[in-house]
């Protein structure tokens, strides 16, 4: 399993866990939004040809995004 599909998987258990305030599964998601950024180096700034190069990152990241509620 490659790393993309883990962070994936791993936002799809945080957001269904019924043990955690939707505070804290907004914090974890937020984590792992962070650690996605470090690896693969997803620019600050929207940068269109970036996510034209890497649209299986983005398109991860931004349903990660969409899992808070904040």
């Amino acid at each position: 399993m490659d790393t993309l599909t883990r962070f994936y998987r791993k936002a799809i258990w945080i957001d269904a866990n019924p043990h955690l305030t939707q505070y804290q599964k907004d914090s974890e998601l937020a984590e792992l939004m962070t650690a996605m950024e470090r690896i693969y180096k997803i620019p600050m700034l929207r940068n269109e040809q970036w996510e034209r190069d890497n649209s299986d990152i983005i398109s991860i990241y931004r349903k990660i995004s969409d899992m808070r509620k904040l």
